[in-house]
């Protein structure tokens, strides 16, 4: 008996090369639809992290004012704080929040060393200042880790209102200010008649890039927004800042351009540490020969993120009203700013609503 064994041959079938190439493009398509996904979540992330970063200066702000019944002044200390001479070198809110982001180390040393007399402000001899501080930076900032300016002092993407009302740029005169913190002076939530819900205290501001024009990187220095006085109420303009935005949200090439905002998170110099809610988020900022002009700026898409007094954070966008920019600002009433400018003021009788 022959045992036949049949065996039965099998064809193999390769893939073509149109197939291959409807494969591929396939592959192609779906990677160019998931990107842009992929880039969405990660910058909703980083957006997300930074409106924590936030909250968490909210709850300081909140526990500085349960110990001191008082918000920090904007700047504060010796007055002959300056190695370069000149107007007022004094800390930042950002130096007085320490205790209250755990950074208790950092503040003693500076109370240790202030009860010695030994000048900090000299950035070259201290290096405290160098410091990176990751409660003060907003990790959509690529510039975030900085520290190649002002003798490698570290950087902050956050700053503190002076509500509708530009501050003078070297921060020399005592109580002035329109929002809930003042110049070399500490005002209580109690000051706050607009509401805390209704009143913007701190907002986020790109960290310039030296060298750059761009015109959320720097300042425009120098400029005439004719306002012939120390006094903003006698003519200021801040639509003549605004006129500066080139092609590209360039400066114009008539600016002169200084790369200096978020460069030093412990100085209370208002183009250093500080915002307004005169021009609208993501606009250009003015330096003039008496005042500092510039609103919230941001690597999100279309405004920037800031905290109100209550300790919320929120969104706005860089289309908010702002009514006449043409109109100087008032010291005291309802703002000229429209909704902008009346989140801004703290006791304006305007409660602005987002």
């Amino acid at each position: 008996m022959f045992l036949t064994i049949f065996t039965k041959s099998r064809n193999r079938r390769a893939f073509t090369l149109v197939e291959l190439l409807v494969v591929i493009a396939i592959i192609g398509i779906l990677i160019a639809l998931l990107l842009p996904a992929v880039q969405a979540a990660r910058s909703a992330a980083r957006r997300m992290e930074c409106s924590n970063k936030f909250k968490q200066l909210g709850l300081a702000l909140h526990n500085y004012h349960s110990t001191y019944n008082s918000l920090p002044s904007f700047d504060y200390g010796p007055a002959a704080r300056n190695p370069w001479g000149g107007g007022s070198m004094l800390y930042s809110t950002l130096v007085a929040l320490l205790p209250y982001i755990e950074q208790n180390a950092i503040a003693d040393q500076l109370a240790d060393d202030d009860a010695a007399g030994d000048d900090h402000m000299v950035f070259d001899e201290y290096a405290i200042w160098s410091y990176q501080i990751s409660a003060y930076t907003c990790p959509s900032d690529p510039n975030a880790n900085f520290t190649g300016t002002w003798n490698n002092a570290g950087v902050s993407s956050y700053c503190v209102s002076s509500g509708d009302w530009p501050w003078l740029q070297y921060a020399e005169s005592p109580g002035e200010g329109r929002g809930p913190f003042r110049l070399q002076a500490w005002a209580g939530f109690s000051a706050v008649t607009d509401g805390l819900s209704n009143t913007i205290a701190m907002s986020e501001r790109r960290i310039a890039i030296d060298g750059s024009r761009h015109i959320l990187d720097g300042t425009a220095f120098s400029v005439n927004l004719d306002s012939p006085t120390a006094d903003p109420t006698q003519g200021f303009k801040a639509s003549g800042c605004m006129a500066l935005r080139g092609e590209n949200n360039q400066y114009v090439a008539s600016a002169s351009v200084s790369n200096d905002t978020g460069w030093n998170w412990a100085w209370g110099a208002p183009f250093s540490t500080s915002f307004s809610t005169i021009l609208p988020p993501n606009s250009p900022s003015c330096s003039t020969s008496y005042h500092f002009l510039g609103g919230p700026s941001s690597y999100h898409v279309g405004g920037a993120g800031v905290l109100l007094g209550d300790g919320s954070v929120t969104f706005v966008s860089e289309t908010i009203d702002t009514q006449d920019l043409s109109q100087p600002p008032v010291k005291s009433g309802k703002s000229p700013f429209g909704i902008w400018g009346a989140l801004g003021s703290a006791s304006g009788g305007d409660m602005g609503v987002l």
